[in-house]
């Protein structure tokens, strides 16, 4: 994922958690969480850049140079929003983060530099440096965040810092380094116009000393006084061109420093990509701000071929429509001025098609050999030509009608087949894939079954007819006389049970069904059966009572038992 990706997911976060505050809630949120999980990582990097630096390893340069682009982008991505009107309170917490890494990259340069080369000019720019770092871990310690009712702070995470400050200061004073000569150093040679720079330096002498900021037809004098040899003062330049600077005590005069002040960098806030429906009106829009977070108003900015003046905030836009799906590539361009650097950005203008979404629904099992229908629909309703896919193969083409459609799939082997509807799309209607039906392909249950029951249910009537016709009618004797046969011994009825559940249990067996078939796959058996339907309810009375776990009424109960006789009454 690239930095500009990880950049935009952190601030839509953090916008997100500055917008949270701003709706009415019944009880305090957490809406400060990321912000301080964020910026808590942050001071982490400050420290481990110290670390680095103390032990003269170049990653630290690196690794200042990372975070303090990483928080600029996210500075300017908050300015970006906030002119949008949202309130992102990263706005309020990201200025001293910053302030501070951009003297951390300045103290990193500085130390490798001492590493290298100990004088007391370096020294003296590295304590300058410390200074205005350790008020920004101030103005850090005194930000005050919120998780629900419970403030959270920084304190904790900038004493590991302030303490690898402190050991920068100690590595100073252990190498013991006195002014051997008269010099200055500044802490950027080519800075931006109105920019601060540090000018430092050191003398072995006493005495006032004069800076002198030679430029174009004028000079300007500042004073200083040194401390232990060395010096250090802040100056920034209201003029573009090209300094000279230098230092005077009394008859000595130090090196000279060239420095070249620049125009400050322009920035156009704005998207980067703007999509939406054919035939709609897209607006693009922007703002065009400088280095500081300045508003540049009434300034050109090209669009393409087209040419736009800002507002007095900065802001402009126009208008973009086609009745085509189409990308458009374009380059947004500010020139720049006097004072204010050209700059560029290149932006995506896309119409995209209609969406299109489709609904399918179908088995979740069946048997190989039988067809199994499937149904579903396409939104919007349109009568366009499917693919059906099973297990990710193209298995048929349809044609849907009015949105609607069918297909039927037939299986000759047992297993799992993930079954899908795709829509390549048209000239207005972008492609869509359906949901994703898995169905589980068994073999039927063999009919070896069916004729095994018939048979025990044909021997248990024709046993029951033959006792009936016996029953209270004597034996007929050769010589036509009636001989009363001693009544033989009467056999007990069979009983059925009492229980639903015992009844259904002794209705399979009677049957002749597997246990290891379940009460709907037993259902199956008896599909073409003239006593389905007097088993389809039976089925549905016993799954209400054991996997519904709902009792049966007294008439269900009755009911449940009179299809059960007459399934073994009338069962052929």
């Amino acid at each position: 994922m690239s930095m500009k990706r990880v950049l935009g997911l952190i601030m839509v976060a953090l916008i997100i958690c500055g917008m949270v505050s701003a709706k009415a809630v019944e009880k305090p949120v957490n809406r400060d969480v990321f912000l301080y999980e964020y910026f808590s990582k942050t001071l982490v990097r400050f420290e481990y850049t110290l670390r680095y630096s103390l032990q003269n390893n170049p990653y630290s340069i690196q690794l200042a140079n990372n975070t303090t682009s990483e928080l600029r982008e996210i500075q300017l991505e908050a300015l970006y929003y906030k002119n949008r009107g949202v309130n992102a309170k990263v706005m309020e917490v990201i200025p001293p983060f910053y302030d501070f890494s951009r003297n951390l990259q300045e103290l990193t340069g500085l130390v490798l530099q001492f590493h290298r080369e100990p004088n007391a000019a370096l020294a003296a720019g590295i304590v300058r440096t410390l200074e205005s770092m350790n008020r920004d871990l101030e103005i850090i310690d005194s930000i005050r965040l919120m998780n629900g009712t419970k403030v959270l702070n920084f304190t904790a995470q900038t004493a590991g810092i302030r303490a690898y400050l402190g050991k920068i200061l100690e590595m100073l004073r252990s190498a013991e380094i006195s002014p051997k000569k008269f010099e200055i150093s500044v802490s950027n040679k080519k800075p931006f116009l109105y920019a601060n720079i540090t000018i430092y330096g050191s003398t072995p002498m006493n005495g006032s000393i004069e800076v002198v900021i030679a430029g174009g037809n004028s000079s300007t004098i500042l004073f200083t006084s040194p401390k232990n040899g060395m010096f250090s003062l802040r100056y920034s330049f209201r003029e573009l061109g090209n300094y000279s600077i230098y230092a005077v005590q009394g008859d000595n005069r130090s090196n000279t420093v060239e420095i070249t002040v620049v125009r400050i960098p322009s920035i156009l806030l704005m998207d980067s990509t703007f999509s939406g429906l054919m035939g709609s009106t897209l607006n693009v829009s922007g703002q065009l701000v400088d280095y500081y977070g300045n508003a540049l108003g009434q300034r050109e900015i090209s669009i393409g071929n087209t040419t736009l003046l800002t507002d007095e905030e900065g802001k402009f836009c126009t208008n973009y429509t086609s009745d085509v799906p189409e990308t458009m590539r374009l380059t947004v361009s500010f020139r720049g001025d006097e004072i204010h650097s050209a700059v560029s950005k290149n932006i995506t203008i896309i119409f995209r098609k209609y969406p299109t979404s489709i609904a399918l629904s179908g088995p979740s099992e069946g048997y190989t050999g039988r067809r199994m229908e499937f149904t579903g629909n396409i939104t919007p309703p349109l009568s366009a030509p499917l693919t059906v896919y099973v297990n990710d193969m193209p298995y048929i083409s349809i044609t849907s009608v009015d949105g609607g459609f069918s297909f039927f799939i037939k299986p000759n082997e047992t297993g799992k087949l993930k079954v899908y509807v795709k829509f390549s799309g048209d000239s207005i209607h972008a492609g869509a894939v359906s949901n994703t039906i898995i169905l589980s392909v068994i073999k039927p249950p063999s009919r070896m079954l069916r004729y095994v029951a018939m048979l025990l249910i044909l021997a248990l009537l024709a046993s029951a007819f033959t006792y009936t016709r016996r029953r209270g009618e004597g034996e007929i004797t050769a010589e036509g006389e009636e001989t009363l046969m001693p009544p033989e011994e009467k056999k007990p009825a069979v009983r059925l049970p009492d229980s639903v559940t015992e009844l259904y249990a002794f209705l399979r067996k009677m049957l002749g069904i597997s246990e290891n078939l379940t009460p709907r796959e037993a259902l199956m058996l008896f599909r073409d059966s003239k006593i389905y339907g007097d088993m389809e309810r039976i089925t549905e009375l016993h799954e209400k009572l054991v996997y519904g776990n709902m009792p049966l009424t007294e008439a269900e109960e009755r009911e449940f038992r009179e299809r059960v006789r007459r399934v073994l009454e009338g069962y052929e």
